[in-house]
């Protein structure tokens, strides 16, 4: 409310949101921030999925074109892997936890 008046929308190649919803933008910004999908300066993951974490999100081959060339790359493979090893780790401690109750309850009873 207080802003409502001094909203000024940047030209959308220089925020170009990865997943965005064209519907949500007023209709004279809504064509042209369309257009401006194939020419973007910046690409901008404000959702919750990250090229860094899902391969083929959209976007994903130009981040990690550009991932390679720094000096973080092997950071960026190494915090990946242990991530997902941690994911898949878990869920065998939780496979096997259930296995376990399951043999337990019936045992006692």
């Amino acid at each position: 409310m207080v802003c409502q008046e001094c909203i000024c929308y940047i030209d959308s190649e220089w925020d170009g949101l990865m997943c965005f919803n064209p519907d949500n933008l007023p209709l004279k910004y809504r064509k042209k921030a369309l257009a401006d999908k194939k020419n973007r300066k910046i690409m901008h993951w404000a959702g919750g999925a990250k090229p860094w974490q899902k391969p083929d999100y959209e976007g994903a081959v130009e981040w990690w074109n550009v991932a390679r060339r720094t000096p973080y790359y092997e950071q960026i493979l190494y915090t990946n892997i242990c991530t997902i090893l941690r994911g898949e780790i878990d869920k065998k401690i939780f496979e096997q936890a259930n296995k376990l109750t399951k043999l337990g309850k019936r045992w006692l009873s």
